[in-house]
């Protein structure tokens, strides 16, 4: 995809081997332009369509041992940019690597499709509009709305070690959302999709119906549950309720000695039954990526097999203080995790359940010191489960535990994913509930 003009790449070239004569060891611009159409529902009705065009250009520097970083939005400032840099590397972060890697090729993974291109406002408007009526239909004073959105990014980046890099990708979205108030309540819910090519999962009516299962799974609130029982999390509570694994794994927080992990690499910290792997190969997903923002090739990492911790993830940066390579991970976060499924279908592990809760979101989550595990949260969008039936939905009630505790207990993960974020649903014994007081 060559949309940079040969002068604006010239520009940013010149840009590279100014910072170089000028007592840089190591420099890169990067340059991404994006455009994105919105439209959005609230209450019922149309509220907003919206085009946004960003242009987003910056330039970092290395200049003895530290690191500046400018940034604008119009090529023809990167000279002055580069000013800016160079002045802010004097006073700047302490850089543990003196220049960018050397130039590697990177994996032929697919990030644009034309078809998001081809995605306008009138169809996101009748998908989206879809939804809103549908919801709109199960209850007059339900408040109801949706959004859709499409975008498209381009990136160019180019760094003093040799490294040019051109791509492309696209993302679509569309959901919804309800809110239903009523004597000393409030029942909302939402969801929506997301992905880089239009494909099945772009389907308003299953959004809608998956909706309209959940207003009916609600009317009835149930009696709450005190003690400790099995709980089912959806595949997006799974993914945030392994925020302090992924923090622990941080290579900065292991290099400054305060990842709780520091000294667990090749121990087990899950059930066996657990395999976690970062994959930023995936065609078409919005977590995917060829490069990271040094230039270092993405790769599949395994980060836990067979429940073991078995990798740190590191920047450029972080692994000049550890001593090791780089993982080709933007701020030493994994990029699209993906956990192993198992042999239970979710609707088999919800049939198990004689009492329990069905989770699918928490409120107040990771709030206070939770680096090591524990939480204590309100359950935000749940459901009772009686004798492997949903009975009504969970309220004024909160659960607690240790993610690592629970995590090497009894858990079992289902056969069905989540597409969008690679998570299939997963059941785990030992969650202890209590009634909210008010």
């Amino acid at each position: 995809m060559n949309w940079i003009s040969a002068s604006e790449r010239d520009r940013a070239r010149q840009t590279i081997e100014s910072a170089i004569r000028r007592g840089a060891s190591g420099a890169i611009v990067t340059h991404i332009s994006s455009d994105r159409s919105d439209v959005e529902f609230a209450s019922g009705k149309l509220k907003t369509v919206a085009t946004e065009i960003h242009h987003n250009l910056s330039c970092r520097v290395i200049v003895n041992g530290r690191t500046g970083t400018a940034a604008g939005t119009d090529p023809a400032q990167l000279p002055a940019l580069l000013d800016r840099a160079m002045m802010l590397a004097g006073i700047g972060a302490v850089s543990h690597f003196d220049r960018f890697p050397d130039p590697a090729p990177g994996a032929p993974v697919k990030l644009w499709s034309d078809s998001v291109s081809r995605l306008d406002r009138e169809k996101m408007i009748a998908d989206t509009g879809i939804i809103v009526d549908g919801l709109a239909r199960l209850d007059p004073a339900m408040d109801c709305g949706g959004s859709a959105a499409a975008v498209r990014s381009r990136c160019y980046r180019v760094s003093s070690s040799g490294w040019e890099d051109e791509c492309g990708s696209t993302l679509w979205s569309i959901g919804g959302q309800y809110t239903l108030a009523g004597d000393n309540d409030i029942a909302m819910d939402g969801t929506g999709r997301a992905w880089g090519e239009i494909n099945d999962e772009y389907d308003p009516h299953a959004i809608l119906a998956e909706l309209t299962a959940r207003y009916a799974r609600g009317k009835r609130i149930a009696a709450p549950l005190e003690g400790t029982f099995p709980v089912l999390l959806a595949p997006g509570l799974f993914r945030r309720m392994l925020k302090p694994f992924f923090a622990g794994i941080d290579g900065r927080a292991v290099a400054k000695g305060t990842s709780p992990l520091k000294d667990r690499l090749g121990t087990g910290l899950f059930a066996p039954s657990i395999n976690i792997t970062d994959d930023p190969h995936i065609d078409f997903c919005p977590d995917s990526g060829i490069f990271d923002a040094d230039g270092v090739p993405t790769r599949p990492t395994p980060l836990i097999q067979n429940g073991t911790l078995c990798r740190f993830l590191y920047d450029c940066d972080t692994a000049a203080m550890c001593g090791t390579e780089p993982t080709g991970h933007d701020d030493c976060s994994p990029c699209h995790p993906v956990v192993t499924a198992g042999t239970t279908p979710m609707q088999e592990l919800l049939g198990s359940i004689r009492h329990g809760l069905y989770l699918r979101d928490l409120m107040g989550l990771w709030r206070g010191n939770w680096t090591n595990g524990d939480f204590a949260a309100a359950v935000g969008i749940g459901y009772v489960v009686e004798n492997g039936e949903i009975t009504g939905r969970a309220k004024d009630m909160l659960v607690s535990g240790n993610l690592f505790d629970l995590m090497r207990g009894n858990v079992v993960c289902s056969s069905d994913r989540e597409t969008r974020h690679g998570f299939p649903w997963l059941l785990m014994d030992g969650v202890s509930v209590a009634r909210q007081q008010r």
